[in-house]
């Protein structure tokens, strides 16, 4: 039997919905895997590297939090950043997303200071997130 065209509609739009979700949430991990890609920093010998997160002590990248809603759902270490899938499970359309560095200072390091230019680790993941996007919704298409 043929489905009636409003089943049909239903069933378009609550697919589109759902991967519409999917993209979100797979192009929020992408960033936020991007913006905390830990390597070893300069006191641990290695060369100056813009648009890695730099990891001496492991304090900043313990700083590292994913928080939705308001409420922060997952925490990094000092030896890597944060479960972004469990952190974003359930997740609801319109909810607001943040990954970011609690450490006082993670803004030093980002933008640089004194002579010390910065590492630009959020700015450069965050301006992947259009391709990101594209490259999630790629995926999906049927």
């Amino acid at each position: 039997m043929a489905k009636s065209f409003t089943a049909s509609m239903r069933n378009w739009s609550n697919k589109a919905k759902r991967n519409a979700g999917l993209v979100v949430m797979q192009s929020v991990q992408d960033v936020g895997n991007a913006m905390i890609r830990p390597e070893d920093g300069i006191m641990r010998g290695a060369p100056f590297k813009a648009g890695i997160l730099p990891v001496d002590d492991g304090d900043l990248l313990a700083s590292s939090f994913v928080a939705v809603g308001g409420s922060v759902t997952a925490r990094g270490s000092k030896s890597k950043g944060p479960d972004f899938t469990a952190a974003l499970a359930g997740i609801e359309t319109g909810e607001t997303i943040i990954v970011a560095l609690s450490s006082p200072y993670a803004r030093r390091i980002e933008y640089g200071w004194g002579s010390l230019p910065g590492r630009l680790f959020t700015r450069q993941a965050v301006q992947q997130w259009e391709p990101f996007v594209q490259a999630n919704a790629a995926k999906l298409k049927d």
